[in-house]
């Protein structure tokens, strides 16, 4: 059973590894290019960042090894903590999944020609990015309980990275709406930490 459970470990921190720089980059190519996304396509744009990210996903994966190679014990209050963030981020999920639609999710309203409108109900009254603190606090919930030393790696360069999609994805959500965009940053001035 230990080895099975060690087989999944090992398997979700490669998914992790990967995957996270992967979706960071993916905002990265789009926040700050929307409007030349825009004047190229969905599909065009779809294609190259899709293309871009998953060469990146396969690059960390062909170093998994390496990159997993060491692991840190188990502990029980690391992972009893783990568990609540992580539970705590499957909440905040599904706060923001009553608003956030595969299209927005997927980008389509920085790409496309319907620009969307301002989330500013339920969880985004209160938090601009409870996705990202959705993801932060999950994958924070996945290195306290899995405990490699490249997920924790991971898991502290995604902040800066996070914050940097932020900043890019405001400027861009300024662009789209304009005073009904500075009108929601007055209303809610926290980016992850909300408001009680």
């Amino acid at each position: 059973m230990s080895s099975f459970l060690d087989s999944v470990g090992y398997f979700l921190a490669a998914m992790l590894i990967a995957a996270y720089p992967a979706a960071i980059l993916y905002w990265l190519l789009i926040h700050p290019f929307a409007r030349f996304w825009r004047r190229r396509g969905p599909l065009v744009t779809y294609l190259v960042v899709s293309v871009v990210c998953l060469a990146l996903v396969y690059w960390i994966l062909t170093w998994r090894e390496t990159l997993l190679a060491e692991r840190w014990p188990f502990s029980w209050p690391l992972a009893v903590a783990g568990v609540v963030l992580y539970a705590v981020a499957i909440w905040l999920e599904i706060q923001c999944r009553r608003y956030l639609k595969f299209r927005i999710l997927a980008g389509a309203p920085e790409i496309g020609s319907d620009p969307g409108k301002v989330l500013d109900q339920g969880i985004y009254g209160r938090l601009r990015h409870p996705r990202y603190l959705s993801v932060i606090l999950g994958t924070l919930g996945w290195a306290l309980v899995l405990n490699y030393p490249a997920l924790w790696v991971v898991t502290v360069a995604m902040i800066p990275g996070l914050y940097l999609v932020i900043l890019f994805e405001e400027r861009e959500l300024r662009q789209r709406f304009g005073a009904d965009y500075e009108a929601y940053m007055r209303a809610v001035p926290r980016r992850l930490v909300p408001r009680f």
